[in-house]
C-alpha cells in the first residue's frame, strides 16, 4: 500500500495505491482531537485518489497533510470480518513433539497492547517446521530480513499472513531468511507445511509468534485443537492433538 500527493487540476490529491490482494481499511485521524475524519476502503489492487487541495501543489498540500492528519492503513474490509469464536485452531508446529509457551495472552514483554494481546510465542528452534493452523489464502509474505534485536526491528520480521473464510488474518512471525515456502495469494489447508521458524524482527531469541486479529489490527483470543476454552499457559509444553 502506498500513499502519494499529486498535483491535478488546479489542486492536489491523496493518491492510495493498494497493490495488495486484500482490501485495505484506511483511517485519517485530525492531529488536534484525534477523531476519524475521513475513513476508506481501497480494494484489491485499486488506485483510490481522495482529499483535493485546491490551488495548493503537491508539496505544499504534502506540508499542509502532515501538519493536519495522521493516516493509519489495515488490512481487510471490517464489514467482511466477522471472528467465529467456535473455530479451534491448529497448534502450529509439527506433531510428536511437546513445545514450550514463552509468552501468552497479556504477556508482560510484549503482548501488552491491542494488536498483540491474544498473541502466543512458541519457543520453536530456527528451522523447525511451521504449518497453517487454519485453512486460508495468503495474502501477505516478507522474507528479506536476516537479523534480530530490540524494538528497532519491529517491523523488520520475516512473516505470513494467511485470511481465513471468517476475514480475521493469521500472522506468524520471526521466520528464518528464506524461510518462506508459500506465496500471495497461495490458498492453503489447516495443517500445511508454510514455513520455517526463526529469529528475525524484534526478538531475544528463537521462536513462533502467532497472532489473529479482526478489523483495526485488534487481536482476538483463540483456542486450540484439544485444548478447548483453554488459555495456553506460559512455561508449560503442548503437543499437537488429533
Amino acid at each position: 500500500m502506498t500513499f502519494s500527493l499529486i498535483d491535478k487540476e488546479g489542486g492536489a490529491v491523496l493518491l492510495m495505491e493498494n497493490w495488495l490482494d486484500v482490501p485495505i481499511h484506511v483511517r485519517i485521524h485530525n492531529k488536534s482531537d484525534k477523531a476519524i475524519e475521513y475513513e476508506f476502503i481501497v480494494s484489491n489492487n485499486e488506485k483510490m485518489e481522495a482529499l483535493y487541495f485546491e490551488g495548493k501543489d503537491k508539496h505544499t498540500a504534502l506540508r499542509e497533510f502532515k501538519d493536519t492528519y495522521n493516516l493509519k492503513y489495515y488490512l481487510g474490509d471490517p464489514s467482511q470480518i466477522k471472528h467465529d469464536d467456535s473455530y479451534l485452531y491448529r497448534l502450529p508446529f509439527k506433531k510428536g513433539k511437546w513445545y514450550k509457551v514463552s509468552q501468552s495472552f497479556n504477556g508482560k514483554f510484549s503482548h501488552n497492547n491491542d494488536n498483540s494481546r491474544y498473541a502466543v510465542d512458541f519457543n520453536l528452534k530456527e528451522g523447525e517446521p511451521v504449518f497453517a493452523a487454519r485453512e486460508g489464502k495468503v495474502v501477505f509474505v516478507v522474507d528479506k530480513y536476516t537479523e534480530n534485536g530490540g524494538v528497532e526491528l519491529k517491523f523488520k520480521a520475516n512473516k505470513i499472513v494467511i485470511q481465513h473464510p471468517d476475514g480475521t488474518f493469521a500472522s506468524y512471525v520471526h521466520l528464518q531468511p528464506k524461510g518462506v515456502l508459500v506465496k500471495v495469494g497461495e490458498v492453503v489447508t489447516k495443517g500445511q507445511h508454510i514455513g520455517y521458524s526463526g529469529n528475525t524482527g524484534f526478538s531475544s531469541g528463537p521462536h513462533l509468534h502467532f497472532v489473529v486479529r479482526k478489523e483495526t489490527d485488534l487481536a482476538v483470543p483463540i483456542y486450540f485443537e484439544g485444548y478447548e476454552n483453554k488459555v495456553l499457559a506460559k512455561g508449560k509444553k503442548y503437543k499437537v492433538k488429533e
